[in-house]
């Protein structure tokens, strides 16, 4: 996480530091990105980067937290609009979240940190604290009277919600590498069904297994 100290500098500073990180992490996985090329670019000294992150790895986790901040306000906005019905809130949701992940400004971004992601070379210390579980589903927001869940199941339900999305990121990560003719709709095509799977299940109600 970052420090008091980064968070109190002027924003231009700030963005200045992330945009360079973002260059970086764009240009090779955070395995191999470089302290120095993102201190070069956003011009601060190297011990400064230090009084602001641990290490690149953090500072890659803060982008990625900062990305998930914006799609969870998002969701709590379409919670309200789709009367607490969270399936509905994560369709509207999550081609909002293709559109910033497939901008050229952030595509090469989330392909190298996919990468990452794929061969485990993420240090273990700074995952532990990257996907934070802040009650996003609460029963002040959820139609819990439709669901066929208690109140306590909420937060598993909302985990397997977002675990979902970056599973529809790598879907379409893995898509597009492949050269698929129309990888985003493919991408929102699975989606929705994987949602669906979550909310309806895949066994047909007069089926039985003896």
């Amino acid at each position: 996480m970052p420090t008091q100290t980064f968070l109190n500098l002027p924003q231009k500073k700030r963005h200045r530091l992330i945009d360079a990180a973002i260059q970086e992490f764009s240009r090779v996985p955070v395995s191999d990105a470089t302290i120095s090329h993102i201190i070069k670019q956003a011009k601060i000294p190297r011990g400064s980067f230090y009084q602001y992150f641990a290490d690149k790895f953090d500072l890659h986790h803060y982008i990625i937290g900062q990305f998930r901040t914006s799609w969870i306000n998002q969701w709590r906005n379409f919670q309200i609009e789709n009367h607490g019905n969270p399936f509905a809130a994560i369709r509207q949701l999550f081609p909002i979240i293709l559109d910033d992940i497939t901008s050229p400004q952030y595509y090469r971004f989330w392909q190298n940190t996919f990468i990452t992601f794929r061969d485990h070379q993420m240090q273990p210390s700074q995952k532990k604290g990257h996907l934070a579980k802040k009650p996003i589903l609460t029963t002040q927001n959820v139609a819990l009277d439709h669901l066929a869940i208690t109140a306590d199941q909420l937060s598993l339900l909302q985990q397997e919600l977002f675990a979902s999305i970056f599973f529809g990121i790598r879907l379409y990560i893995m898509a597009s590498y492949r050269g698929e003719k129309h990888p985003r709709q493919q991408t929102l095509d699975q989606f929705n069904t994987l949602i669906s799977w979550l909310e309806n299940g895949v066994v047909k109600r007069r089926d039985s297994y003896d």
